[in-house]
């Protein structure tokens, strides 16, 4: 049976006085002391007036003459003026120059669910937020410590940008007229490595995917040196020069993650 509190007549007390602290766990709480008269019954987890979002969690009576009472009520929970509030220090923002940037948020509320994954929002100033991760600790029957963890774009970002080389061999009948070469017709074997860009973006909007394969120079296209090799048995490259030869994409809800990938080919080898 669930146990009630003898606190008097509840239809009008007169409030004596409230006192207000808060506990290690989050929660906020309030002694109030109220003079009433004709005993009543109260049921723990009930609000008081004066302190809503309160309930209470345990009481002491004293009797005055039988009839009067100064009831003191010890209650907590989630706000005196509400029923929720934010963690001191939260939101939290973080931002990076490559990477998603981010932020978390922590509330005590009566609602579990504040946070859910998926959820967007544009908190601090964002262009866009999606919760990726949430929790909530039990503090009380119906009050909680809710943490959400979001994955966020804050402004525009430049690409990053890496650049490496394969190990590309040409070998037959080559004429190679560079120094160190041969202006003649011979077999041999010439180290051509091509160059490969990969520029990474993080974006709200999606990567063109219709474009591959094709002749494209990457933004601000590095330096190449040109080398021209005539001999037999030509093989011909399309595309020829720069081109997109690949693409990877990811997506965070709106945020979209890509690398696209450019490839110097020359267009002619023996």
């Amino acid at each position: 049976m669930e146990p009630v509190l003898s606190y008097g007549d509840y239809a009008a007390p007169m409030p004596m006085r409230i006192t207000r602290g808060a506990t290690r766990g989050g929660l906020e709480t309030a002694t109030v002391v109220f003079h009433c008269r004709g005993p009543q019954t109260l049921k723990k987890g009930s609000t008081p007036p004066g302190v809503p979002g309160m309930t209470v969690d345990s009481w002491s009576r004293d009797d005055e003459d039988g009839s009067d009472y100064d009831l003191t009520l010890n209650c907590s929970g989630a706000s005196i003026e509400s029923a929720t509030q934010q963690l001191e220090g939260f939101p939290r923002k973080m931002t990076q120059l490559n990477g998603l940037d981010g932020f978390e948020d922590a509330w005590i509320t009566t609602n579990r669910d504040l946070f859910t994954e998926g959820k967007t929002t544009a908190l601090m100033g964002a262009q866009y937020g999606i919760c990726t991760a949430s929790h909530a600790d039990t503090l009380k029957p119906g009050f909680f410590r809710v943490h959400g963890t979001f994955a966020a774009l804050f402004s525009f970002k430049s690409y990053e940008r890496t650049i490496q080389t394969n190990g590309q061999q040409i070998g037959g009948e080559i004429i190679w007229n560079f120094p160190e070469g041969w202006s003649n017709t011979r077999k041999g074997s010439v180290s051509l490595p091509k160059l490969i860009v990969t520029d990474t973006y993080r974006t709200l909007t999606p990567p063109v995917t219709n474009d591959i394969p094709g002749t494209a120079d990457p933004p601000n296209a590095p330096r190449v040196k040109l080398v021209s090799l005539t001999g037999t048995d030509l093989t011909h490259y399309w595309p020829p020069n720069w081109g997109k030869v690949g693409l990877a994409s990811s997506n965070v809800g709106a945020i979209h993650q890509f690398s696209i990938t450019y490839e110097f080919q020359f267009p002619v080898t023996p």
